[in-house]
């Protein structure tokens, strides 16, 4: 998953396109080979005369037949810089400028589409909604500089600690969303913790080491869903009841199935 700033996306694959001289080259041939017929027609007619308006007429069509293939040429170039830009316009929107993560219009898009796959093949899909402790305050101690490389720095500690298919994004301003296909109740509650550790590890210089917190809400799809927003919901209170019990913890959404089964992270597990 890369991360930084986005830039245009290069073309991987070489694919051979004739420019403009080629089209104009070949247009001026297919204007020759049309009238070179009707030349040879006219001058075995003639009796071996050539009359001055055929060579006319064959010099038209040439000339034609290269303008033709020119601009055409040109047409082509036109078209694959339009497409070329189209492309680096899709990864700018997609892509969040700051940190190189998904962008949030992205990221709603791709929640659409895990929470279809987990209900077509009848598997779990797990939310971790994520918000970084006291950012603002950070900000004020430190200064905004100092905040935007805090979101750099947690986005990518978040990038190390995931498998390379769960889905990382930027929800907004110090938001995260993480994607986890494919993912139960206890995994998803391990992978968030490993988030969590890994972001109080944390050290960006001015004193700050063990001041960088986050707190982690957690839901895990297959319980009446029909949307991703009903998994941005309910992961969204698991996020505010952790930090309400005191931040920089991880809570498990309340469902009377995660009780049933057993599991104590229903309630939040605090961290040691």
């Amino acid at each position: 998953m890369g991360l930084g700033p986005p830039s245009l996306p290069k073309q991987t694959k070489r694919v051979w396109r004739p420019h403009a001289g080629r089209y104009a080259f070949f247009g001026a041939l297919v204007g020759f080979g049309i009238v070179a017929g009707l030349m040879t027609f006219r001058f075995a007619g003639s009796r071996g005369k050539m009359p001055y308006k055929t060579i006319t007429i064959v010099i038209g069509f040439l000339l034609f037949g290269g303008e033709i293939g020119r601009r055409i040429g040109r047409m082509q170039g036109r078209m694959e810089r339009l497409e070329k830009t189209s492309r680096g316009l899709k990864s700018l929107c997609q892509t969040d400028t700051l940190t190189g993560v998904l962008s949030r219009m992205a990221l709603l898009e791709q929640l659409e589409v895990e929470i279809r796959r987990a209900r077509r093949y009848g598997s779990s899909m797990a939310c971790l909604f994520i918000d970084v402790d006291d950012f603002k305050l950070q900000n004020d101690q430190h200064g905004h500089l100092f905040g935007d490389r805090s979101l750099v720095a947690i986005a990518r500690t978040m990038a190390r600690n995931i498998r390379e298919t769960d889905v990382l994004g930027r929800y907004g301003g110090d938001e995260f969303l993480i994607l986890l296909p494919q993912t139960g109740l206890t995994q998803a509650y391990q992978m968030a913790e490993r988030v969590r550790n890994g972001v109080s590890s944390l050290d960006l210089g001015e004193g700050t080491q063990g001041d960088l917190t986050v707190s982690v809400g957690v839901y895990v799809s297959g319980r009446g869903e029909k949307t991703g927003s009903d998994c941005l919901q309910w992961a969204d209170e698991s996020l505010r009841q952790s930090k309400h019990n005191g931040k920089n913890r991880t809570v498990v959404f309340e469902h009377p199935e995660y009780a049933e089964a057993g599991h104590d992270l229903a309630v939040g597990i605090p961290p040691a």
